[in-house]
C-alpha cells in the first residue's frame, strides 16, 4: 500500500505520505519498488520532478530506501524526531514514450 496527494502549492511537489508492507513481504524491495513506480507514474501524468516525505529518524528500512533514491534529508524544524526528504527525479524516459496506466 502506498499514498500520496499532490503538494499544497499545485504541480510543484507530491507528498508521498505513507508505505506499507505486509511483515512477511519486507525486506523484499517492494517498497522501493513502489516508490520509483509511484514516481514515475507522476512524473509521466504531471511532469512533476520533486517529491517530499517526512520519515521517523528510527524509521532505517524508509532511509534506505529514500537513501537508493538519493534522497535529500534533513531534520525537521517543527517535530524533531523527523527528517524531511526530498526526492529529485529524473526520467528515465522521456514522458511520450509510455502512456500513464488507467
Amino acid at each position: 500500500m502506498i499514498a500520496f496527494r499532490e503538494g499544497p502549492k499545485e504541480g510543484t511537489k507530491w507528498e508521498i505520505c505513507s508505505i506499507g508492507i505486509l511483515i512477511p513481504r519486507q525486506n523484499q524491495g517492494i517498497g522501493l519498488s513502489l516508490k520509483r513506480s509511484v514516481i514515475a507514474e507522476i512524473m509521466a501524468r504531471h511532469g512533476t520532478r520533486k517529491f517530499i516525505s517526512t520519515v521517523h529518524k528510527l524509521n532505517k528500512p524508509m532511509r534506505a530506501i529514500n537513501a537508493k533514491l538519493q534522497a535529500l534529508e534533513m531534520m525537521d524544524p517543527v517535530v524533531s524526531e523527523h527528517f524531511l526528504t526530498l526526492v529529485k527525479a529524473e526520467p528515465l524516459i522521456k514522458p511520450g514514450d509510455v502512456a500513464p496506466s488507467e
